[in-house]
């Protein structure tokens, strides 16, 4: 009988101090591993050897956790220079063509032509050096959009027309800057001097939760083996280097992920780019 009481008082004993910790070790580390990294064991002082085990635990918890926000901070920073990176890619020949369009002008001395290329490069570039964060609203992108065409009717003596379209309730919507007008500046690139009344037209909506903006012209077609690329989300070279749709990817999947679309088809005449990315309004503070 004494025999049998002194069992029952051990497994009891050991039940307490050793069982039923180990029982919490096991249920914070399930916790930890399903995403609940705030779990913690107080110290247990019954047990040596348990009280180690907890306090290796607290102890690669906090590490880990650690180690999660430096290896977060580190990606946010290098996807940080990659969007810089991004943006100074964007349109180099662009400056340099307007330049040499300054240098013409001058050279036939029309001097009005100076004047308003001026100031709209003017408008242009201040608006290209505000840009700090990731996101603009879209009715100030719209408006660069204009000042680009305007600059570009200038340099191709006005042979195309541009037309936007945009819902009064889209206008607030935040956007990556110069999304849409990689996709004007591919319009005119390839079609104002083959395309005769060349038309683009800009149009932006809401569908649900998301922005939905589409960019069509009645110029050439997309070549198909450009679209298969396209659609393989392989890089495309044009006379050595070509950045402008594949760098719209490379932005939208840092910023969205797989939540951003593009789809780009050919019409029976020209072709349109279809850009879907979640909704995300300025009131929203986000």
């Amino acid at each position: 009988a004494a025999a049998v009481l002194l069992i029952g008082i051990a497994l009891i004993y050991q039940n307490r101090t050793v069982f039923r910790p180990l029982g919490r070790l096991k249920e914070a580390m399930l916790r930890f591993s399903k995403g609940d990294t705030d779990v913690r064991l107080e110290g247990y002082s019954e047990n040596n050897e348990i009280r180690v085990l907890y306090g290796t635990f607290n102890y690669m918890a906090e590490q880990i956790v650690n180690l999660k926000i430096d290896v977060y901070e580190t990606e946010l920073a290098r996807q940080k220079i990659y969007m810089q990176f991004l943006h100074v890619q964007i349109q180099p020949h662009f400056y340099t063509n307007i330049l040499n369009l300054i240098y013409n002008l001058a050279s036939i001395k029309d001097f009005d032509g100076v004047r308003q290329l001026a100031k709209c490069m003017a408008d242009y570039f201040r608006y290209l050096l505000s840009l700090k964060d990731d996101f603009v609203i879209l009715a100030d992108e719209l408006r660069c959009i204009d000042r680009y065409a305007s600059v570009q009717k200038i340099r191709y003596q006005d042979h195309f027309q541009l037309r936007i379209d945009c819902e009064v309730e889209a206008e607030r919507e935040k956007i990556p800057p110069l999304l849409l007008q990689t996709f004007v500046e591919n319009s005119i690139k390839h079609n104002v001097m083959v395309a005769r009344g060349l038309t683009i037209l800009v149009r932006v909506f809401r569908d649900g939760k998301e922005l939905v903006a589409e960019i069509t012209d009645n110029g050439v077609s997309f070549p198909e083996e450009t679209l298969k690329k396209l659609e393989r989300d392989e890089e495309i070279e044009e006379n050595g280097g070509h950045i402008g749709i594949c760098n719209i990817k490379n932005r939208l999947r840092i910023l969205y992920g797989k939540d951003a679309k593009i789809v780009i088809k050919n019409l029976e005449q020209g072709s349109c780019v279809m850009v879907r990315i979640p909704g995300r309004r300025e009131e929203n503070g986000i």
